[in-house]
């Protein structure tokens, strides 16, 4: 992924779930979408500032969005590799290298609702979701202004084309 040019791939999950995969999105951008009181049932994060990796102890006090989303804006050293988070409602949050979002979610209403405050985090047109659910599975390239550029049948061929 560039810093131009985002993706996004829209899939139908085995569990009846929907999900969405934003290439380009950090983390702290997509849990800052949630009330801080929201609470988190299970959180995996790995994470390190470069001395060592983020205690066991600190990930445990990671029980709403707001204590997750405080601690890693008030250590910005602390770098993100992965983090899962199992949300109220059957909502998960997962993400790579702090670039790359996933959300998981029941179908209907608080998906979407995400989905779109999402798009919005980077002014993007939250009808990109309706183009997404055109292509299940494809991941759509995409520029600063929300147009879809292209449309890959893979991660690696979107990656053949947009190298990150």
């Amino acid at each position: 992924m560039t810093d131009s040019v985002y993706a996004l791939n829209f899939s139908h999950e085995t569990d009846g779930n929907e999900s969405c995969y934003f290439g380009g999105w950090s983390t702290l951008e997509a849990t800052r979408l949630f009330q801080p009181g929201h609470p988190i049932l299970q959180a995996h994060v790995l994470a390190d500032s470069g001395a060592g990796y983020l205690d066991e102890a600190i990930v445990s006090t990671f029980t709403t969005m707001g204590s997750f989303t405080h601690f890693f804006a008030t250590h910005p050293g602390i770098r993100i590799h992965d983090a899962s988070l199992l949300l109220e409602g059957g909502l998960r949050l997962g993400s790579h290298d702090d670039g790359e979002v996933h959300l998981s979610a029941p179908a209907g209403g608080a998906f979407d609702m995400l989905v779109e405050r999402l798009l919005e985090v980077k002014e993007l047109p939250a009808s990109l979701l309706a183009t997404a659910r055109l292509f299940p599975g494809a991941y759509l390239a995409i520029d600063p202004s929300g147009t879809v550029l292209s449309i890959h049948e893979t991660f690696a061929e979107y990656l053949d084309h947009y190298p990150g």
